[in-house]
C-alpha cells in the first residue's frame, strides 16, 4: 500500500514538474526574446522571477535526495541487532526502500535537482 502510494505520487509529480518546468523555460526564452530583440525592459524582471521558480523546483529535488540519504544513515544507526526478529525485518524493509529511493524527475527525462539546474544554466 505504501509502495503503491509512493509510485503514484512520483508519477503524478513527474508529470506536473514536466509541465511546470517546460512552461517556465519557454517563458524565460520568450522573455529573453522580448527583452533583447524587442526592447521590452520589463521582460528581464519577469525572466528573473521565472528563473527563481525553476530554482525552487530544482532545490526541492535536491532536498528530497539529501533527506533520503539522511534517512538511510539514521536507519544504519538504529542498533537493529538489539531488536526482536519482527522489528529487524521491518528495519530491513525500511533500509531496502531507502536504498532504492526514487528521485524526482522532470517527466522521467532528467533528474530534478541542482546539478541538472547548473548544467542547463552553463549551456545557455
Amino acid at each position: 500500500m505504501i509502495v503503491d502510494f509512493e509510485l503514484d505520487a512520483i508519477e503524478h509529480y513527474a508529470g506536473g514538474c514536466l509541465v511546470q518546468i517546460s512552461t517556465q523555460a519557454g517563458s524565460v526564452l520568450l522573455c529573453i526574446f522580448l527583452g533583447y530583440i524587442c526592447g521590452y525592459v520589463q521582460a528581464i524582471s519577469i525572466s528573473m522571477g521565472l528563473a527563481f521558480q525553476i530554482t525552487q523546483y530544482c532545490a526541492l529535488g535536491t532536498i528530497v535526495t539529501a533527506k533520503n540519504e539522511q534517512i538511510t544513515a539514521d536507519i544504519y544507526d538504529i542498533g537493529w541487532n538489539k531488536l526482536q526478529k519482527p522489528q529487524q525485518q521491518m528495519v530491513a524493509f525500511m533500509l531496502h526502500r531507502a536504498q532504492i529511493a526514487r528521485d524526482l524527475t522532470v517527466g522521467q527525462v532528467a533528474p530534478l535537482n541542482m546539478v541538472t539546474y547548473v548544467k542547463v544554466g552553463r549551456r545557455t
